[in-house]
C-alpha cells in the first residue's frame, strides 16, 4: 500500500522556526523564491515553473525562480540539506518537508520531484486537475508555512486509466501521477516509456506474408491449417526465430518502450496439432504452452536488449497459471479478468464468477512478481448507459495492490471522447492507482461539487442512486447484456426530471449545462431503449440527438452512432 507520512502540525512553542510570520505568501507578497539545481531535469524545471504559475494565479504574487539559493526558498529537487540519500533517478516516490525557513520538494529526477511538486499544490494549496480542460485553482490570500513532512511512494509501478480524453493529454497524466499513456513520450513532463503492442501474433507473423509459404506456422483446427486463428507454437525454434527477429525489427523501428508484446490474437482458435497438444498437457494447459514459447523469444531478445521486457497475455484460454514452468526474469504477464463480474468486488466470496480469477491471480503470483493486471471498468456494449461499478473500483485496486501487481491498466472507454461519468472515472482511477486507500466517497463528492457546480446535488443524488441498484444477486460483465432491468421506468423518469430542473437553474452557466447534459444523455438513452415510441413522441429522442450533435461521442465500442446502435442492439427501425 501507499507509504504516506501525513502532514503534522507542531506547537509553535516546541518549534521556534514555525513562527506566525513565516508565510509562503500573504496579501500579494512573499519573501520566498523558487530554487532549482543547475543540473535539474526537464520535468523538475517544468514543475518549478508550474509552481510559480499556480501560486501567482491563486495569490497574485510571482515568486522569483532561479538557481541561486536564497534565505527563504522552495527548493525543487534533492539537496544535501534534507539529510537523506539522493533518490534513484527513476524513483517516483517523493518527499516535501520544511527545514528551518525553507521548503524542500524532491524525489527521483525523472518524475518523482515533479510528482512531489504537484502533490504539494494538490494537498496543501487545493489545486485539482479534474479533466484536461478543467483545473481548479483556489483563490488564497494567505498561506502559513508550518511544519510539513510528507512522503508518498506508490507500489503499483505502472498506472494507466485507459480513457480517451485523458491519455491524449500528457500534462493531465503528469499532474495526476499517471505514468503509462500507451506510447513513449519525451517532453516537458519527462520521458515516459510504454508497453508496446496487444494481440501481436498476427502483427509479428502476418498471414498475408507467411501463410502461403509456411502454413505450418499457423494453427491446425479440425485437420486444416487456418489463417485466422493462433500460431502453431509447437513449431518451436523455427517459429521462435521468426517471431524474435520480427520483434527485434519492431524494437529498431519503435525504440524506447520498456516492454514489447508477444501474445495471442483475440480469439480462442489455438492449435490442436499433436505437438502443441502434448506440450500443453506437459505444462498444465494452453498457458503453459504459451509461456514455453514466449520464454524462448524472451531469451533470444535478452541477448540483444537485456534491459527490455517481453510481455504476454494470460487471457481467456491462457488465463490460468501453468505447471512445471515459470516466466523468465524478463517476461511480464498481462493477466486479464474479462470473464469476471464487476457488480461486486473481485474478492467477494459470494460471487462464483470471480473466485476462479482470484485463484488464478494467486497462482500467477507464486510464479512471478511481474504481473501487469488488465482490468475492465466500462460497459463496452453501451458506453452511455449507467454502469454501476463505482463501489468496486477501490476494493479491486486494493486487491491488485495486495497481490503485488507491478502494473495496472484500467480499460475504460478508450475510443470515446466522453461516456458515462468518464470524466469522474478517469480522475478517480488515477487517484486510486496512486493510493488505493483513498476515500472514494469523499473524492466523488468533491469532484461533483466542483465539476457540476449548481447541478452537483442532483448529479450526486443520481450517481448514488445508480450504485444502490446493485443487489447481492446482481451480476454484470464488461458487456452488460440485459442489465438495463436494474433501472425502472420510475427511476428513469424521476432522475430525468431532477436533472432537467438542475439544468434549468444553471441555464446561464454553459459549462455546467454541457456537463450535466452528458449525465442526462445516459438516462435519455435508457428511456429510448425502454420505450421507443413514447420517447419519440415526448421529445426524448430529439433531446439526445441534440446533445450528441453539440457534443459528439460514440455509443459503443468501435464507433457506433445512435441510430446504428439502436438498430443493431435494440431492434429499432
Amino acid at each position: 500500500m501507499l507509504l504516506r507520512l501525513t502532514t503534522f502540525l507542531i506547537a509553535f512553542a516546541l518549534c521556534p522556526w514555525a513562527l506566525a510570520d513565516n508565510y509562503l505568501f500573504r496579501n500579494g507578497q512573499s519573501d520566498y523564491a523558487i530554487v532549482i539545481a543547475p543540473d535539474a531535469s526537464v520535468s523538475e524545471k517544468t514543475a518549478a515553473r508550474e509552481l510559480q504559475t499556480y501560486i501567482q494565479q491563486m495569490a497574485g504574487v510571482l515568486l522569483p525562480l532561479g538557481e541561486q539559493p536564497r534565505a527563504k526558498m522552495i527548493h525543487i529537487g534533492w539537496a544535501q540539506a534534507v539529510g537523506t540519500k539522493r533518490p534513484a533517478a527513476d524513483d517516483e516516490g517523493f518527499r516535501y518537508c520544511v527545514k528551518g525557513d525553507n521548503l524542500y520538494i524532491y524525489g527521483g529526477k525523472e518524475r518523482g520531484t515533479m510528482y512531489g511538486v504537484f502533490a504539494f499544490l494538490e494537498n496543501e494549496l487545493g489545486v485539482r486537475w479534474y479533466t484536461p480542460s478543467f483545473t481548479k485553482v483556489p483563490q488564497l490570500r494567505t498561506k502559513p508555512l508550518g511544519a510539513l513532512d510528507v512522503s508518498e511512494r506508490p507500489d503499483i509501478l505502472r498506472r494507466m486509466p485507459m480513457y480517451k480524453e485523458v491519455l491524449s493529454h500528457p500534462e493531465w497524466c503528469a499532474h495526476n501521477r499517471v505514468n503509462d499513456i500507451g506510447k513513449t513520450a519525451d517532453g516537458p513532463y519527462g520521458k515516459l516509456s510504454a508497453y508496446w503492442g496487444i494481440h501481436t501474433f498476427a502483427r509479428l507473423v502476418p498471414p498475408n506474408d507467411f501463410f502461403e509459404a509456411h502454413p505450418e506456422y499457423f494453427a491446425l483446427r479440425d485437420g486444416e491449417r487456418i489463417r485466422n486463428g493462433q500460431l502453431c507454437l509447437g513449431q518451436g525454434k523455427v517459429l521462435v526465430e521468426v517471431v524474435a527477429n520480427r520483434l527485434l525489427e519492431v524494437m529498431r523501428e519503435k525504440p524506447g518502450y520498456w516492454c514489447y508484446d508477444v501474445s495471442q490474437n483475440d480469439n480462442e482458435r489455438y492449435c490442436q496439432c499433436a505437438k502443441c497438444t502434448r506440450l500443453a498437457k506437459k505444462y498444465g494447459g494452453q498457458s503453459g504452452l504459451m509461456l514455453w514459447f514466449v520464454n524462448q523469444v524472451a531469451e533470444r531478445v535478452e541477448r540483444v536488449h537485456p534491459e527490455v521486457m517481453v510481455g504476454t497475455f494470460a487471457y481467456q484460454y491462457t488465463r490460468h497459471a501453468p505447471r512445471g514452468i515459470r516466466p523468465r526474469k524478463n517476461v511480464v504477464v498481462r493477466l486479464c479478468n474479462i470473464e469476471c463480474c464487476f457488480a461486486h468486488p473481485l474478492e467477494n466470496a459470494d460471487c462464483e464468477m470471480n473466485r476462479a480469477f482470484i485463484d488464478d491471480l494467486k497462482a500467477w503470483g507464486r510464479l512471478t512478481n511481474r504481473i501487469y493486471l488488465w482490468d475492465y471498468v466500462a460497459d463496452f456494449r453501451t458506453y452511455l448507459t449507467p454502469y454501476p461499478n463505482l463501489n468496486v473500483l477501490a476494493p479491486n485496486i486494493r486487491t491488485f495492490s495486495r497481490h503485488g501487481v507491478m502494473g495496472l491498466l484500467e480499460e475504460g472507454t478508450y475510443d470515446a471522447p466522453w461516456s458515462e461519468f468518464s470524466e469522474l472515472r478517469g480522475w478517480l482511477l488515477a487517484r486510486l492507482m496512486w493510493n488505493p486507500d483513498a476515500d472514494v466517497a469523499a473524492l466523488t463528492e468533491e469532484f461533483c461539487r466542483d465539476y457540476y457546480g449548481g447541478a452537483a446535488a442532483a448529479v450526486l443524488a443520481y450517481l448514488q442512486a445508480v450504485q444502490q441498484q446493485v443487489k447481492p444477486t446482481t451480476h454484470m460483465n464488461f458487456q452488460r447484456i440485459g442489465h438495463d432491468k436494474l433501472f425502472t421506468t420510475e427511476f428513469i423518469d424521476q432522475h430525468i426530471a431532477q436533472l432537467e430542473r438542475a439544468v434549468a437553474r444553471c441555464s446561464q452557466d454553459t459549462a455546467t449545462v454541457g456537463r450535466t447534459n452528458r449525465v442526462l444523455a445516459s438516462l435519455y438513452l435508457l428511456k429510448i431503449k425502454r420505450a421507443q415510441i413514447r420517447s419519440r413522441q415526448d421529445g426524448t429522442y430529439r433531446k439526445l440527438e441534440r446533445i450528441l450533435r453539440d457534443d459528439p461521442t460514440i455509443i459503443s465500442e468501435g464507433g457506433t452512432d445512435l441510430d446504428t446502435y439502436l438498430s443493431k442492439y435494440c431492434g429499432f427501425t
